[in-house]
């Protein structure tokens, strides 16, 4: 088990200067960690050093190989990586962010194959304020927590629907239009759980930025008993942003319908869940601030609804062009049947999440990219 992570460094320390070697391979990443105080109600605090309140700390390869006749072979692996601890980030999955492969023409149209992103959280992350990034982000939709609320990082079904395994993804752009469609065979077995069928569209043209996505996804193996047979969830999102040159604003609504088919129901299950968000990002003398309000309602058979609402607020001042401070908060405050979360790029807070749970949370930090 020792020689385990020895192993991985020097794989990929040798596939990098191979790639490198015959040239078209280039190796990026972030390093991100923030001094944080937290409050969770009840007296809980938690003080400590987190990485990936920013943008989450990475180390990744891409590469792309030219064809000819305007088409290019392309590649990525991303491996999430901790700051604090050194450990590996999304379930301890050696490339978790993302692994994958593909082809790519110059006529607007790409195909790819692997552990990649979702039409869905693509749409998500370009109608975030934040970009998926600091406390308050719109991770804390949902999206890719409570699909497969069992899964474990061994797991194919691990942060699915937000990042997909076992996937193909094929995208055509043009004229300002993008559209992103995506198959998954879930678990692979003969049940067919987790399958998963995504798309979305895209419009963006000077100011204004308009996207919607869908997704039926089967329920999980993890999450429903031996043999049952799995229903169909579905998910979709409208939302987008405009630049008005002195700030740029962003709104969206989304919505999550779980399946209540092979489970047992009882005051705590809800029947579905929708959040809308709207914030504004401020470029400054120096630096960018980023303002947001997130609000999630939980529909409940047997009780009360529950609802969680999100404030929160960031700023990003530049050492460098690659390197920042940042200055972050968020207060959540749920009601007595609210179970949200929390979320900065990487870390969770009120999860697994208790009813009613109020949070503060406070960081500093840095991060470099390279």
């Amino acid at each position: 088990m020792q020689r385990k992570p020895l192993v991985i460094c020097a794989s990929l320390t040798f596939a990098a200067f191979n790639g490198m070697a015959q040239g078209g391979v280039t190796i990026y990443g972030n390093v991100d960690a923030a001094v944080t105080h937290a409050n969770l109600g009840n007296s809980r605090t938690v003080n400590g050093l987190y990485s990936g309140v920013g943008p989450g700390g990475r180390l990744g390869f891409r590469g792309t190989e030219d064809l000819g006749d305007g088409l290019s072979a392309n590649f990525v692996l991303e491996s999430g990586i901790a700051a604090d601890t050194g450990t590996f980030q999304q379930g301890g999955i050696p490339f978790g962010r993302q692994i994958w492969v593909g082809l790519a023409s110059g006529g607007g149209w790409s195909l790819s194959a692997g552990r990649q992103y979702s039409p869905m959280a693509i749409a998500l992350l370009n109608a975030d304020t934040q970009g998926n990034a600091y406390w308050g982000n719109l991770l804390a939709t949902g999206n890719g927590l409570y699909q497969t609320p069992s899964a474990t990082g061994s797991d194919s079904s691990f942060q699915s629907s937000g990042r997909v395994s076992n996937s193909l993804n094929t995208s055509w752009s043009s004229g300002g239009i993008t559209l992103r469609g995506m198959v998954a065979a879930g678990d692979e077995n003969a049940r067919r759980t987790g399958q998963l069928i995504g798309a979305s569209i895209a419009y963006e043209q000077k100011q204004l930025m308009l996207t919607a996505a869908a997704t039926r996804v089967r329920q999980f193996a993890k999450d429903i008993p031996d043999g049952a047979d799995p229903a169909w969830q579905n998910e979709w999102m409208l939302g987008g942003s405009y630049d008005t040159r002195f700030a740029k604003f962003y709104t969206g609504y989304y919505v999550f319908n779980p399946s209540e088919r092979n489970k047992t129901i009882n005051a705590s299950t809800w029947s579905k869940t929708s959040s809308w968000w709207l914030g504004g990002k401020v470029p400054m003398p120096v630096g960018v601030l980023m303002i947001q309000t997130l609000q999630t309602r939980f529909d409940y058979p047997l009780a009360r609804t529950g609802r969680g609402r999100t404030y929160s607020a960031a700023y990003d001042y530049p050492l460098s062009r690659r390197t920042s401070l940042y200055a972050c908060a968020a207060l959540l405050r749920n009601n007595e049947t609210g179970v949200s979360v929390l979320y900065g790029a990487v870390p969770i807070l009120n999860y697994p999440a208790v009813a009613g749970t109020d949070v503060r949370v406070f960081s500093l930090g840095m991060r470099h990219s390279f």
